[in-house]
């Protein structure tokens, strides 16, 4: 269901690049807020496990905004992740190759089909010195556990 909704908002994406360079404004569009809203989403489609190469609407407005040395210097600063200073920046998500398949074989090692928070806490433990998972406490209650 997830995987649908994603592909369809990337592929809205898509669409609406189609002879613009940015998402808002006449002619070719102008950066704006929009543009920067819609980044961080669609930059991690890595994390999604959708394949974008059939957009190149979407390609070419990525690496446009990637080209911006403000975008860049944003995604490079330390501890905006869930992992603290130490931990990988989203731009190391998003493109070190080497720590995307590290991830995806942690969870296949596991027996699990697909990866996420907790599949980068196992890798960066001793980095981290981590002992929680992010978002772990987000599980949900089963239905027939006893709620406090």
């Amino acid at each position: 269901r997830f995987e649908k909704e994603s592909i369809r908002c990337l592929s809205v994406l898509e669409r609406r690049l189609e002879g613009r360079e940015w998402l808002c404004g006449p002619g070719g569009g102008e950066l704006s807020l929009a543009d920067l809203s819609c980044y961080g989403y669609a930059s991690m489609h890595w994390w999604t496990g959708i394949d974008v190469s059939g957009m190149p609407n979407l390609r070419g407005w990525l690496e446009r905004l990637r080209g911006r040395e403000s975008i860049m210097s944003a995604a490079l600063v330390p501890g905006v992740s869930v992992f603290g200073e130490r931990g990988p920046t989203f731009e190391d998500l998003r493109t070190d190759v080497g720590l995307q398949r590290r991830i995806e074989e942690s969870a296949a090692a596991g027996g699990r089909p697909f990866f996420g928070w907790r599949d980068i806490a196992l890798l960066l433990a001793d980095r981290l010195g981590a002992t929680e998972v992010p978002f772990s406490s987000h599980t949900a209650v089963p239905p027939t556990a006893e709620r406090r």
